[in-house]
């Protein structure tokens, strides 16, 4: 994140910006193999090529929002799942994935 790009969010919401750890490449694996598709398969979904996804996966690459927004919904999770939960190998349904166990 660029420094003018935190200098204006400080602006607009003031204090300090606390980052997330992105979860992002993992999240493309595990999400992608527990829906049962192929880096092929998955990529034909989103119109991207197939080794685009393997960049994904890796954290070579990254994609733009509006292939980010259509990759959560190929992948049935929303924006803030695909990047930021840490999933390891369980799929949590994405009406529950803003909660906090007790």
């Amino acid at each position: 994140m660029g420094k003018r790009y935190e200098t204006t969010i400080r602006t607009i919401y003031g204090g300090d910006i606390t980052r997330k750890e992105i979860n992002f490449p993992a999240n493309v694996k595990v999400l992608r193999k527990q829906l049962g598709y192929t880096q092929e398969q998955l990529a034909n979904k989103i119109f991207v090529a197939q080794n685009l996804i393997s960049k994904y996966e890796t954290g070579n690459a990254y994609p733009l929002f509006d292939g980010l927004c259509l990759l959560a919904e190929v992948l049935e999770v929303s924006l803030d799942t695909l990047v930021y939960e840490r999933l390891e190998g369980v799929r949590m349904p994405t009406a529950l994935s803003g909660l906090s166990p007790r």
